[in-house]
């Protein structure tokens, strides 16, 4: 009975070594082929990418969306201003641009913060710089994302700080590699 278990064993570690065996030998196929595509400079994108052409005329699409955990808004370039009163301390906001034909160079996050208390209002200040983007640095004829999107969290209560109220003007921008910039319109986030 132990001889047949020992023997059983064996046969189960002999099947699986060739098991393994085949699998390494198929990875490694499949890396030589992978390996050799990339080597002949073949110019096709996989299908969330495109190649970046010498030139692109048509604007890139940009759209946000502000949400807490009782409210969801979605705006793109064509919306109107739209004012929300934040339901939770923590609002996100996924902001995205997408260019079809020539990719997207930047996608960029914009805010403008308002502060309150009794008698006094402080802001909104100049804005200069995005509170966070992703950006491309590819050139002509490399292959670069068709949509960029990322998510950004404000905790207003942390941001309020020691004033009263607070109010956030959020906004989104994407442009692709040919100057073309969109923007959506502003989302007034006021807490609370």
């Amino acid at each position: 009975m132990v001889k047949q278990t020992f023997n059983m064993q064996c046969k189960l570690v002999n099947t699986s070594k060739q098991i393994m065996t085949g699998m390494y030998s198929k990875l490694i196929n499949i890396l030589i082929i992978t390996l050799l595509f990339s080597a002949s400079g073949c110019n096709t994108a996989p299908a969330n990418f495109v190649i970046v052409p010498a030139s692109d005329s048509t604007p890139p699409t940009v759209g946000m969306t502000v949400n807490d955990s009782k409210v969801n808004i979605d705006v793109n370039e064509s919306s109107q201003p739209v004012t929300m009163r934040a339901g939770a301390d923590t609002v996100a906001i996924i902001a995205g641009a997408t260019d079809q034909d020539g990719g997207i160079k930047s996608v960029k996050l914009f805010a403008a913060f308002t502060y309150y208390k009794p008698g006094q209002i402080t802001g909104p200040g100049l804005v200069g710089a995005p509170i966070r983007q992703d950006v491309s640095n590819a050139k002509v004829g490399e292959s670069t994302l068709k949509n960029r999107f990322f998510l950004y969290n404000f905790d207003l209560k942390k941001e309020r700080g020691n004033w009263t109220s607070i109010k956030i003007d959020v906004w989104t921008e994407g442009e692709n590699f040919y100057g073309g910039t969109v923007r959506t319109p502003t989302v007034s986030i006021t807490y609370p």
